[in-house]
């Protein structure tokens, strides 16, 4: 089992699985209302995706590794260096049966990335942050596939041709209008099914591949 839930910003989500807590861009979200956080995940330095101060206040709070970018990592000086964790393209973080493996993003910044997340059941969620589609993203459909894929802007074209590279079970959009997604998919992929990720409603994805 997969929950995710995205708070009332533009781009701040919260993914559980069973053992672990995973907090991506932590905007709009309120310290004092989260009660777990195992990792703390940062897309890029854009001010959308990152407050500096509260990621630090989050840390502190729940004693989470912060997974991020290098140059984010080097913003991040009041957080203890064992406790941040840059990753570059192509590298992977596991724990507790977790993979997050960091993917490329096409989209202006240092060296911003989107993230592959594998659970401990096996579910593959693929989350490209900001990311423009580009024909490398076909790779992850080819690799063995994903269960979840996310599209957290405002440009049905943009994610439809990331739905058409990806080719996930489901893909989660936001800020668009469930028809519009409906039509759109049943047009760009066969394979996907199209569900709207509603802001501080949690869609769950219940079963492995």
């Amino acid at each position: 089992m997969i929950s995710l839930l995205a708070f009332d910003s533009h781009s701040g989500l919260r993914i559980e699985t069973p053992s672990s807590t995973l907090i991506f861009d932590p905007i709009g979200i309120k310290v004092e209302e989260v009660s777990r956080a195992d990792a703390i995940v940062v897309t890029h330095e854009h001010p959308d995706h990152l407050d500096v101060r509260k990621v630090v206040e989050l840390q502190r709070k729940t004693g989470a590794r912060v997974i991020t970018t290098p140059f984010v990592a080097g913003l991040l000086k009041d957080i203890p260096a064992d406790r941040v964790r840059p990753l570059r393209i192509g590298e992977t973080l596991a724990w507790d049966g977790i993979r997050l493996r960091a993917e490329r993003s096409k989209h202006p910044g240092r060296q911003p990335l989107a993230f592959l997340l594998t659970t401990e059941e096996g579910i593959r969620l693929y989350h490209p942050s900001d990311s423009d589609p580009f024909p490398e993203m076909e790779r992850l459909a080819e690799e063995g596939g994903t269960d979840i894929a996310l599209y957290l802007g405002g440009s049905l074209g943009k994610g439809l041709q990331i739905a058409q590279l990806v080719r996930p079970r489901v893909f989660l959009f936001r800020y668009l209008e469930p028809s519009r997604v409906t039509q759109g998919l049943k047009e760009a992929s066969e394979e996907t099914q199209g569900e709207i990720l509603w802001p501080l409603q949690a869609y769950r994805f219940p079963t492995a591949r």
